[in-house]
């Protein structure tokens, strides 16, 4: 697995296995964002977390991203 940034967007991360995706991705030192209102089990694992919804942030965060392609 390769990974540079994940991008968790307001995902519970209590459904197994989904929820151990962020952390082979940390494992392997990914940058850890997290879009959600709430805290999560694994909110304190996370670089940045966003606490919104994910309707406004996600579209600036993902053309942050395509600007760098």
């Amino acid at each position: 697995m390769t990974c540079d940034a994940m991008i968790i967007a307001c995902a519970s991360l209590a459904v197994s296995p989904a929820n151990t995706l962020p952390l082979h991705a940390k494992n392997i030192k990914a940058t850890l964002i997290k879009i959600n209102p709430e805290n999560t089990p694994l909110s304190n694992e996370m670089d940045f977390s966003v606490r919104k919804t994910s309707v406004d942030p996600l579209p600036t965060i993902l053309s942050i991203f395509e600007s760098l392609n």
